[in-house]
């Protein structure tokens, strides 16, 4: 770590599992988490949320944040009324490669196919 940088927060990864699963719950999601995560910053407590993912298929969601502690992070889950599974601590290592950086904008996004698979997807050896 460079010095004089503030040593990066825990990440915790929330699990819930939700049926119809679309993009626009994702947004309202994404939101609700944000104001909460927002509010709990202005009250001193230290939590960002990184990520909000959904798997249709799996009917599975899942948010990233940085937190001070998983108990901050089950307060915001709690307040945006999140029926979280789990929260777990995660260990996490950011892409070094800039090509792999996300530089996708939502219009982008949202071309894409709400469905997909792997069929004539290309994987290195060994990775799939």
């Amino acid at each position: 770590m460079p010095e004089g940088t503030a040593p990066r927060p825990p990440r915790y990864l929330v699990e819930w599992y939700r049926p119809g699963l679309t993009g626009e719950l994702l947004e309202q999601t994404a939101s609700t988490i944000d104001r909460c995560t927002a509010d709990l910053s202005a009250e001193g407590i230290r939590i960002d949320l990184l990520l909000t993912l959904f798997v249709p298929a799996d009917e599975v969601a899942f948010c990233l944040f940085a937190a001070g502690s998983p108990a901050s992070v089950e307060q915001a889950c709690r307040r945006a009324r999140l029926p979280f599974t789990r929260i777990a601590e995660t260990i996490d290592r950011p892409a070094l490669d800039e090509r792999s950086r996300d530089t996708w904008t939502r219009d982008q996004a949202a071309a894409l196919p709400t469905s997909a698979s792997t069929d004539g997807l290309i994987f290195e050896e060994g990775s799939r």
